[in-house]
């Protein structure tokens, strides 16, 4: 009997499928914080039964973007201040090493021109999320040029939180290429060939995009970590 040339569906890739569905509705803004996620209400608007959608919000639990609470069921996690600083905390000390092995290594920075070139354009769209999309992809490519896979797998670890809070830090942003030029700066600095350099330059990065977020809340952006540069 001859195969048929169709793959069958399988449950799992149902799961999958609801799973990066739900994450991209999250991180990029479209299920806002506090977002009551009910099963059959997702299961209807993705056109799929609820076991799948059951699965993906285990998984999306596990992630921590979304939250449980006793009888009322599942919701988006709200993130507060304190849990962005926390991860811009870790961003500043796994970034700057980063930046230093990258600089150090010389590779080409080629992967990173490219990133910047596809920002441009959903800048040119007015594509707010290909914009936040195209920025954490250039810093996943920064650390996958550094060469060290501990730091990588620490940055992907986060890659939904970190997602989430460019999303909130680049709403700050009243000009989508003022995010694009930041980025040609750092690559600028990365071309310099001064690790030390290059390194102030990705905390002076980072704490200014964030700092704009903290202030809307009256916090300083001291509450960061300072630089551990010598």
């Amino acid at each position: 009997m001859a195969s048929t040339p169709i793959a069958p569906i399988h449950q799992d890739s149902l799961a999958e499928l609801a799973y990066q569905a739900l994450w991209s509705s999250i991180v990029e803004g479209r299920l806002g914080m506090g977002h009551r996620l009910v099963e059959t209400t997702l299961a209807r608007d993705l056109g799929i039964s609820r076991g799948p959608v059951r699965e993906a919000l285990r998984r999306l639990y596990e992630d921590g973007l979304v939250e449980q609470q006793p009888r009322r069921g599942s919701f988006v996690r709200r993130f507060d201040v304190r849990d962005l600083i926390d991860i811009y905390n870790v961003r500043l000390a796994i970034e700057t090493a980063a930046v230093r092995l990258v600089v150090r290594r010389g590779d080409s920075l080629a992967p990173l021109e490219q990133v910047i070139g596809g920002m441009r354009a959903a800048a040119e769209r007015n594509d707010f999320a290909g914009v936040v999309a195209g920025e954490f992809t250039f810093h996943e490519r920064l650390f996958e040029l550094a060469s060290n896979e501990y730091l990588l797998q620490t940055f992907r670890s986060l890659a939904a939180q970190i997602r989430l809070a460019l999303s909130l830090d680049n709403r700050t942003f009243q000009n989508l290429f003022d995010v694009v030029d930041e980025h040609v700066s750092l690559l600028e600095a990365l071309r310099a060939g001064d690790d030390t350099s290059a390194a102030r330059a990705i905390q002076d990065h980072i704490v200014s995009t964030v700092g704009a977020v903290l202030a809307e809340h009256g916090i300083s952006r001291d509450v960061l970590l300072a630089p551990l540069l010598t």
